[in-house]
């Protein structure tokens, strides 16, 4: 993340907490070169629309929506964090009309993974469990049945998607301190489901 940041001039990244284990927890500010040229005036902007008192006042036509990507709550669903790359990566480098509409009327906010150190627990068990030369598919298979506490937990083995309210880890601190910061219209939080689930979207 911090290469594309470096590479890319739609993409600023902050740290904006530490996990129990000291992992970094980021989050990438997305947009336009001259949305990120005047992105605390446009925080300022979007901030009043939260104000009953002067948000009718607002030209909305001017102001670009802000969206929030968070992914990997629960480390042992690594879909997300995986698939936050590919998502970074085209905000970052596509090339177009049609990204450049986007950015210019936009300003995304990826969190890539929120539960860092659950998400390597579960990469740990999985790397060493997994199959040399084939790959498996059977549900069975010790690769796919993790040992207690697993990965789904943070450090002290607590649930974050539990604690939006309560906030009383590190993660969820500095994630819902963020969220207020810019108060998005839109948030996405990706988790991974079963292979013999449906998919589960909640407007």
């Amino acid at each position: 993340m911090y290469a594309v940041a470096e590479a890319s001039d739609r993409v600023t990244i902050t740290e904006y907490a530490r996990s129990y284990e000291n992992r970094p927890l980021l989050m990438l500010t997305i947009t336009s070169p001259d949305n990120h040229a005047n992105i605390e005036e446009i925080k300022e902007e979007h901030l009043k629309l939260t104000d009953a008192s002067v948000s009718g006042d607002l030209d909305l036509t001017e102001m670009p929506a802000v969206v929030t990507m968070s992914y990997s709550v629960h480390g042992n669903e690594p879909s997300g964090a995986n698939s936050s790359l590919a998502v970074v990566y085209y905000l970052a480098a596509a090339q177009g009309a049609e990204i450049e509409e986007t950015l210019n009327n936009t300003i995304v906010l990826v969190d890539p993974v929120i539960n860092p150190d659950g998400l390597n627990r579960f990469a740990h068990w999985a790397n060493i469990h997994k199959s040399k030369n084939v790959l498996v598919t059977d549900p069975q298979s010790r690769e796919f049945d993790e040992n207690w506490p697993g990965g789904r937990t943070n450090h002290y083995w607590f649930d974050l998607n539990r604690d939006w309210m309560l906030m009383q880890h590190p993660e969820s601190q500095g994630r819902v301190a963020k969220f207020h910061e810019w108060v998005p219209q839109v948030l996405t939080d990706h988790h991974e489901m079963g292979t013999n689930s449906t998919f589960f979207f909640q407007p």
